[in-house]
């Protein structure tokens, strides 16, 4: 599970780094605040894994769509696209933003790691088998 949610990661990364660097980039006028942009780019890695590993299981668009971010986020589509073009002409922005939902991918990963030993034990122990 942690290779599918690190991968989209590792690509967008390897991407800013071929990206050139321009001081003259006009700021939008409705630009998502970085703190926020890497809240909606940590839901959108979370909504692609669970899109691939419940195909056919449930509806994952009506669910994980698009519109979901925009509700939630309170923001507009043309919003969320001048925002990801500003800051993916910022490498040095971009990829902090993306480092960041790299730690919080990885602080929830180990978060449900926990759970499930946590929950194996509880198993083992009403079985009587430690």
């Amino acid at each position: 599970m942690r290779k599918q949610i690190l991968l989209p990661i590792a690509l967008l990364q390897l991407l800013i780094f071929n990206a050139c660097e321009n001081h003259g980039i006009e700021k939008p006028d409705q630009l998502i605040s970085e703190k926020k942009m890497e809240k909606i780019l940590l839901d959108v890695v979370i909504m692609k894994s669970a899109k691939s590993n419940n195909r056919g299981q449930l509806n994952s668009d009506t669910l994980f769509g698009d519109q979901y971010l925009y509700k939630k986020y309170n923001i507009t589509a043309d919003q969320l696209q001048e925002s990801e073009i500003y800051y993916s002409k910022i490498p040095k922005i971009y990829t902090r933003m993306h480092r960041n939902v790299l730690t919080r991918l990885e602080q929830i990963s180990d978060s449900l790691e926990r759970v499930i030993k946590l929950e194996k034990d509880a198993q083992m122990e009403k079985k009587g088998v430690r």
